[in-house]
């Protein structure tokens, strides 16, 4: 199927920037968040407030005054923007930790051809890259404003989001949609689960 004008203005501005959004991933992926190490949590999120701030978002930190099974919990980054009268709202997730701790062993990274390879390069540092590259690229063409876009990453969902869960269904409240941006699959299919209390 052939892209409409404007699909192919969005395709240009990210294939345009790929190469900036590639150091941006690597900058994340050096960054250790394994869902124990809170302070790598904390600045990957740190280098990604930014990006959002940049774009226009209003962002602020949630933490819960303790953590699941733990004295701390890991901080969320919550951003919204608010669109036009009448713009669809819409609710984006993703993660800021990853399964991978300090003593994994598994830290680094390096591109292969056309693979990157790191911890949390497809769960889900690549999807947060996704979320601002997706997001840059509607702003570009003029076409933000006709949603309002509320996005939580979350500090400890490989752990089970119990830290986050409060906030992630909060902001998702009232949304036409909800995108969670994790996981893509090697066929470049699209991967679907149900939002069940998270879109009403």
């Amino acid at each position: 199927m052939a892209l409409s004008s404007k699909e192919t203005a969005l395709h240009t501005r990210i294939v345009t920037r790929a190469d900036e959004r590639l150091r941006f991933l690597e900058a994340l992926v050096r960054i250790n968040s394994g869902s124990a190490n809170l302070p790598g949590i904390e600045a990957v999120g740190d280098r990604v407030k930014p990006a959002f701030d940049d774009l226009g978002f209003t962002t602020h930190w949630h933490l819960p005054e303790r953590g699941h099974q733990r004295e701390r919990a890991a901080r969320s980054l919550v951003a919204r923007r608010k669109g036009a009268a009448g713009a669809t709202p819409i609710f984006v997730t993703a993660h800021l930790d990853t399964v991978f701790e300090p003593a994994d062993g598994f830290e680094g990274f390096r591109v292969e051809g056309e693979r990157a390879i790191g911890p949390g390069i497809v769960d889900c540092k690549g999807g947060v890259v996704a979320i601002l590259a997706a997001i840059d690229a509607l702003a570009a063409e003029g076409m933000l404003d006709r949603v309002d876009c509320r996005v939580v990453l979350g500090g400890d969902e490989e752990t089970g989001s119990f830290e986050s869960r409060d906030v992630v269904e909060q902001e998702a409240s009232g949304s036409a949609f909800s995108l969670c941006w994790s996981t893509g699959r090697s066929s470049w299919s699209m991967r679907t689960s149900p939002c069940v209390g998270f879109a009403t």
